[in-house]
């Protein structure tokens, strides 16, 4: 039982060095999207025929 305890005690301890270690440096996402957003008209509906939301 005390071996048990001891793997049990030497995992938590690895566990908070490793928690514990400082975080790798930021780069930048080589999939950043770079495309400008596009504005366009939409077309009003002036009768919708399933609309389930209430009127307030």
């Amino acid at each position: 039982m005390k071996k048990v305890l001891y793997i049990i005690l030497i995992f938590l301890i690895t566990l908070a060095i490793f928690s514990c270690a400082e975080d790798e440096p930021f780069y930048s996402n080589p999939f950043t999207d770079t495309t400008a957003p596009v504005i366009e008209e939409v077309t009003f509906v002036t009768t919708p025929t399933n609309d389930s939301t209430p009127d307030y």
